[in-house]
């Protein structure tokens, strides 16, 4: 997973290498801060992240990478309190 483009704090969920749903705030500073969050599942597992700001002019770009390539992603910008969600059943 890696979260990028926010300039204020996130709330975050994610499905984690356990299966479980861990819900975590990450302070961004500027836009070129960046959140990854890396494991190892089997196909036909799910993958969820979701984000969600507070400030009016932040904005943020979520992703699922699955080896090396972008399977999922979803941004939304000056959107505050709006939650961003991305998830899917692992392909390959």
């Amino acid at each position: 997973y890696q979260i990028s483009n926010a300039y204020s704090p996130v709330e975050t969920k994610y499905k984690n290498a356990d299966g479980n749903i861990i819900g975590e705030i990450i302070i961004f500073e500027s836009a070129e801060d960046n959140w990854q969050y890396s494991f190892e599942k089997e196909r036909g597992e799910i993958v969820y992240l979701s984000a969600r700001y507070s400030d009016s002019t932040s904005s943020v770009k979520l992703m699922i990478i699955i080896d090396g390539k972008v399977y999922k992603q979803g941004s939304s910008v000056n959107e505050p309190e709006k939650y961003i969600t991305i998830s899917g059943t692992i392909p390959y």
